[in-house]
């Protein structure tokens, strides 16, 4: 057998072992929500209630809620309901979007082993990355709908369904760039090392670049109030302190607090801008954070981005069925 067929196979039986061990991880940390879910769920209204949804696949999701509600609270039940809603949509938020991540990094270790399977069919190569992402990230999902329902838990897919696959088809667009350079670069077995951390820094600063490129220009805060009646801060003050959600307002006893206008120091402009969006139009990957920004940092992705991530996806792919190894 030639050596880069068993060096192919042990990236295939890397990539095996990531992938059961992603989907264990994450069953298991379901089970764990499951058993917070349920116990809450059941929890005796006659009682105080203090408790907490936290979901840690012990890999890189890690998100947790709780709340604390004293007995004879009139809404008691209405206010359990609600977290168990609110909080169940973002752990499933979390879930679906740290496995478009997930989904990358494991394709990215097998992306040799395909190669070498069809390093002289571009058409073939270019399909079995395709299968790649997908079939992975469905399995994902079944992994994680079938650990829901194991636990009596309602399982949301949160978020844009067009993010989501343009995340997973920016995937498929990076592992087409990896390809041509696997055909093109002569040291492939380093370039297939190499490639898993770069990937994965790729990512991180993406994610950096894009959450600086769509977020806000501006944030809404409260801090002035402080200012103002800095009684708030004080732990022994008695008198009530929220926010009222539909007014947008922050009460303190009588008085009403409106948020005041802030400049967001994490929007990018002017060269920043500038360099990060040449960054986006370089990387391969990048767009593949855009499902996991909404999700994630709450940032919406506006729709007119879209088209530019699904152009240079489509080109990495075309250049894929199009240039031929080097022999």
């Amino acid at each position: 057998m030639k050596k880069k067929n068993i060096f192919a196979a042990l990236l295939l039986l890397l990539s095996i072992v990531a992938a059961v061990f992603v989907l264990t991880m994450t069953f298991m940390a379901i089970k764990r929500v499951g058993e917070d879910y349920a116990s809450l769920k059941n929890n005796d209204l006659s009682q105080d209630m203090s408790a907490t949804l936290f979901y840690d696949d012990h890999i890189y999701a890690q998100i947790g809620y709780g709340i604390e509600i004293v007995s004879g609270y009139k809404d008691m039940a209405k206010d359990r309901d609600d977290f168990l809603v609110s909080s169940l949509r973002s752990l499933d938020g979390r879930i679906v979007s740290c496995g478009t991540l997930y989904t990358m990094m494991i394709s990215v270790v097998l992306a040799y082993y395909l190669y070498v399977k069809n390093e002289d069919n571009n058409l073939k190569h270019v399909l079995s990355i395709i299968l790649s992402v997908i079939v992975f990230f469905v399995i994902y999902l079944l992994v994680a709908l079938l650990g829901h329902v194991l636990n009596s838990m309602p399982f949301r897919l949160t978020g844009s369904w067009l993010k989501l696959l343009v995340s997973l088809l920016s995937i498929i667009g990076g592992n087409c760039f990896l390809a041509v350079l696997f055909r093109l670069f002569r040291f492939k077995k380093i370039l297939a090392v190499l490639a898993i951390p770069l990937v994965f820094i790729l990512f991180i600063f993406g994610f950096v670049f894009e959450h600086g490129i769509y977020c806000s220009p501006y944030i809404e805060s409260f801090e002035y109030v402080a200012e103002i009646d800095p009684r708030i801060l004080d732990e022994d003050f008695e008198g009530p302190v929220y926010y009222d959600e539909e007014k947008n307002v922050l009460i303190v006893e009588d008085k009403q607090y409106e948020p005041e206008r802030l400049v967001n120091d994490e929007h990018l402009e002017g060269p920043t801008r500038i360099a990060a969006c040449a960054y986006e139009a370089l990387d391969p990957y990048a767009g593949n954070t855009l499902y996991f920004l909404e999700e994630v940092d709450e940032i919406t992705i506006p729709i007119k981005a879209i088209p530019l991530y699904v152009v240079k996806a489509t080109i990495w792919m075309i250049a894929a069925l199009t240039i031929k190894r080097n022999r």
